[in-house]
């Protein structure tokens, strides 16, 4: 482990949620290193400096200060509109438009379906007249002319 390690279990430590076998590994390195037993002193009169100042203060004093908050006001939505709605308003708008979306899916893939059953319709029609035209027997086309000069 490295110092940032070791720092980390400082504040476990003093916070007594450090484990037996980590407490002995934590030691055993603040022994050998100057800056991490710096480290200790600081952050365990930074942590009596806290528990201190905690007592000085009574215990009315946060239920007061919370008393005097405004009190929460339910979210609102405003986005381009410039009339603040309330957030179930503006989700259930959501629903409505996602609905209307898939709803004009289906329809334009209903539409899409349809169109390629005609195209198919028009293909088959195309070819049955082609095999009409082509089943007809040659014309032989004899001039007469009317006209004798």
């Amino acid at each position: 482990m490295n110092c940032k390690d070791y720092q980390l279990c400082i504040h476990e430590f003093l916070e007594n949620e450090l484990i037996k076998e980590d407490q002995k590994l934590l030691f055993s390195h603040l022994g050998e290193c100057e800056v991490c037993r710096d480290y200790f002193s600081a952050a365990a009169l930074l942590n009596s400096t806290i528990v201190e100042e905690k007592n000085l203060f009574p215990e009315f004093l946060d239920e007061e200060i919370l008393s005097k908050l405004p009190k929460e006001k339910s979210f609102t939505f405003e986005g381009f509109f410039t009339v603040k709605i309330p957030a179930y308003f503006a989700y259930a708008l959501v629903a409505i438009v996602i609905l209307l979306s898939l709803t004009l899916l289906n329809e334009v893939t209903q539409y899409k379906h349809e169109l390629h059953q005609t195209a198919q319709q028009l293909k088959e029609q195309k070819r049955t007249v082609e095999l009409l035209f082509n089943s007809l027997p040659p014309v032989e086309v004899h001039p007469v002319l009317s006209n004798n000069l």
